[in-house]
């Protein structure tokens, strides 16, 4: 019969060709970069446990044909901290011949040691799957939002990406969207873009700062939840230093927005590069500036040529954002299991700190040339 087990470093190679299989469609050898980052994210990073272990699916003949892959950062409630099972990179070799498979591992990781467990990207089928197994769906988390600034160049993006030489087109999409942006009063909100002169700076600056900034902003800005990180450590250090490395995405950018004075009201953390859609990993915001924050961030991505921004939502920032023609898209589920009914409440309440840095997206396995 198969069994479910920790995953461990013999187990790396042998996942690594599934993941090739699975997700990149491909039966070619996994490279040496993707087994070493299998290696290094689910066995050797600080965000490991060797007690709550990513796990694998293995058939009588020692064969894997199933992995879950797990990180665990620490959580503060109050004072006390509690640790937490970040799950993502989820796949089983032909689910149709084992159809208990995901249900099995899934079910071993939320009977684990951890005190909750979380994840920002599950589908639909495991949605239905985890719900069965004790845990909530959080509609608040769940949505990808979306700001189009230059509909040209998001045409021509989107093309690329099928039909690499419409990047031909490049100079000519960017002259349409000058020509359209210009046109823009300051009092015009568009779905379709961003004009030069719709986002004023009302006194709000953006400036860029160190991580070491950015850190102690973290900790101010998320005071306000009853479940938040612990942003000592290794741990955070760690995710912090991955999610800079996003060379898909293009140049990280770090910064703090500031009032007038110089007072801080929130920070950003997101990568850009000219031409394409920008991606944002995390928003900070002090209570009451959500939009003077979104704001900042738009037009700083203007600025330096995105066509687009793309993020996770936060329940703060959903508001603002209805008024910003910022477009919401269900693109994958946030959930949370705990055996602590409290926890699970302060994460269907909005009052936990969740998506973005606590969650999957800071990983090399988006924008990181995996």
């Amino acid at each position: 019969m198969s069994t479910i087990r920790g995953f461990i470093h013999a187990d790396v190679e042998p996942v690594a060709r599934m993941f090739m299989r699975i997700y990149r469609h491909s039966d070619a050898a996994a490279p040496a970069h993707l087994i070493d980052y299998f290696r290094l994210h689910f066995v050797d990073a600080p965000v490991c446990d060797s007690e709550v272990p990513s796990l694998v699916h293995v058939e009588d003949d020692e064969t894997i044909s199933g992995f879950l892959g797990v990180n665990v950062i620490t959580m503060l409630c109050g004072a006390k901290s509690h640790r937490a099972a970040i799950c993502g990179t989820f796949m089983v070799e032909s689910p149709e011949k084992r159809p208990m498979a995901a249900a099995r591992l899934m079910k071993t990781l939320m009977e684990g040691k951890q005190d909750l467990t979380l994840s920002e990207t599950t589908s639909e089928k495991t949605s239905r799957m985890v719900t069965r197994l004790g845990a909530a769906i959080l509609p608040q988390y769940s949505l990808d939002w979306f700001r189009v600034i230059r509909p040209a160049g998001l045409l021509i993006e989107t093309a690329s990406q099928k039909l690499p030489p419409a990047r031909w087109l490049s100079p000519a999409a960017k002259g349409v969207d000058g020509l359209l942006r210009g046109r823009g009063r300051e009092s015009d909100l568009r779905w379709s873009m961003v004009g030069e002169s719709a986002l004023p700076t009302k006194g709000f600056e953006l400036a860029e700062i160190d991580v070491s900034k950015f850190v102690e902003h973290l900790e101010r800005f998320t005071r306000q939840y009853d479940i938040r990180p612990d942003f000592a450590g290794d741990g955070f250090a760690h995710v912090i230093g991955e999610g800079l490395e996003k060379p898909d995405y293009g140049k990280p950018v770090v910064a703090e927005i500031n009032a007038r004075g110089g007072k801080p009201v929130g920070a950003v953390f997101y990568h850009v590069r000219p031409g394409a859609t920008a991606h944002v990993l995390q928003v900070l915001v002090q209570p009451g500036q959500e939009g003077a924050v979104l704001d900042a961030l738009v037009r700083d991505a203007a600025e330096r040529g995105a066509v687009a921004l793309r993020g996770r939502l936060q329940p703060a920032l959903l508001e603002p954002m209805l008024v910003r023609r910022i477009a919401l898209l269900p693109i994958a589920s946030s959930i949370v299991q705990s055996r602590t009914p409290a926890f699970v409440n302060a994460f269907t309440e909005s009052k936990g700190f969740f998506n973005g840095l606590v969650g999957e997206k800071w990983s090399r396995f988006y924008g990181g040339s995996l």
